[in-house]
């Protein structure tokens, strides 16, 4: 009897953590699929640069830092002159950058 009652309380505690915790994961993948605007590449900070899925805040500095040493890029496909930036990465993040 205390062997089933202590397998059902840590039952109920495994099921109350699982239950406080759920919604707090469920908002942080929520985050991460928010879709934003296109970020111009020539004009937004490296903070909303670093927002843009398949850029992180690293990445976003570089870019910041060669358009700050180069001036503005002129077509999105120019970010490939940036260190850490593939012909892959730039096929990943296309859609969601601009140079307006």
């Amino acid at each position: 009897m205390k062997f089933v009652l202590k397998m059902m309380a840590v039952s109920f505690l495994v099921l109350s953590f699982t239950m406080v915790l759920s919604p707090a994961y469920a908002c942080a993948e929520e985050a991460k699929e928010v879709v934003m605007q296109q970020a111009n590449i020539n004009t937004d900070s490296a903070e909303t640069l670093a927002k843009v899925n398949g850029i992180d805040a690293v990445t976003a500095k570089l870019i910041v830092d060669y358009r700050n040493a180069h001036g503005p890029f002129e077509a999105v496909e120019n970010l490939t002159k940036v260190k850490g930036i593939s012909s892959e990465t730039l096929e990943t993040i296309k859609a969601n950058i601009t140079v307006k």
